[in-house]
């Protein structure tokens, strides 16, 4: 299990209509695809998290990266 945690400095930092993604080069992360990316969950008002499983035959390096995604698809904003 990989767990994904992001704390920002600034209050409401995305807009209502935005949410933080992980996106990554395995499957449990979208293949690079941010809509099929994780969802990370807002627990604090600056403070996102996400948890995924990985296989246990998964041989590869795991590269991620935080992606916002309006309501109308990706935003292109990435960190």
């Amino acid at each position: 299990t990989i767990h994904f945690i992001v704390q920002t400095t600034h209050h409401q930092i995305f807009q209502q209509q935005h949410e933080l993604y992980v996106v990554g080069s395995i499957a449990e992360l979208g293949n690079w695809k941010p809509a099929n990316g994780t969802k990370m969950q807002q627990v604090l008002e600056n403070r996102f998290e996400a948890s995924i499983i990985i296989p246990k035959n998964t041989q590869n390096i795991v590269q991620y990266k935080y992606c916002v995604l309006a309501e109308s698809g990706y935003s292109g904003q990435q960190e």
